[in-house]
């Protein structure tokens, strides 16, 4: 993905051990849209915001995600370690920017905005020989 009409900054701590064998990696970002809000009423539908497609999602200069990052590895034996890596984003597409009424163009229903701040929990095991 190309994350075109996007900008970022991130800040990584990586590598903090607080107890033998167990390390943490922590990184927070912001990520923010260069796109202009007057390109919103030529999306078909408000979800077409956050379709992932080979450019990513669609941000304009009012929208914006907050990404937080924890990943902990702890090494159980020499060659086998067990990883456990949790991401959170907090999801700040501009309500007044997206949400509006789409009956003029042919919705009967019209289209409800709505915005969900996503997650991921994942837990592996690294067996190297």
């Amino acid at each position: 993905m190309t994350y075109a009409g996007t900008w970022g900054i991130g800040l990584q701590i990586r590598d903090m051990s607080f107890v033998e064998d167990l390390s943490h990696t922590f990184r927070i970002a912001y990520w923010g849209g260069t796109n202009s809000t007057d390109m919103v009423k030529y999306v078909g539908y408000s979800g077409a915001a956050m379709e992932e497609t080979f450019d990513g999602p669609y941000l304009t200069t009012n929208d914006g995600l907050l990404e937080f990052n924890l990943d902990s590895t702890y090494q159980i034996y020499e060659n086998l370690a067990v990883n456990l890596d949790l991401g959170y984003i907090v999801n700040m597409m501009d309500r007044d920017t997206w949400a509006r009424s789409w009956t003029k163009h042919g919705y009967a229903d019209g289209d409800s905005f709505s915005k969900h701040d996503a997650w991921r929990a994942q837990l592996t095991f690294n067996y190297s020989f």
